[in-house]
């Protein structure tokens, strides 16, 4: 795509969103939390897989860390 990385991908989403998704992640509903990545950063251009990757990146964070 380019070389944007994932992190600036998901400071391109809306802070609500970013919050929905996080949400989702601190309830192990990682396919949910994917949705609506994709669901959103479509509208920014972003396919399937940047998408997987910045879902799976708010998952691997520690818990305390994943609203910010």
């Amino acid at each position: 795509m380019t070389d944007i990385t994932t992190v600036d991908w998901w400071e391109l989403l809306p802070a609500d969103i970013r919050r929905q998704v996080d949400g989702y992640v601190l309830q192990d509903a990682r396919l949910s939390a994917l949705r609506v990545v994709f669901e959103a950063g479509r509208t920014h251009g972003l396919g399937l897989q940047i998408c997987a990757r910045a879902s799976q990146r708010r998952s691997e964070r520690n818990p305390d860390q994943t609203s910010s």
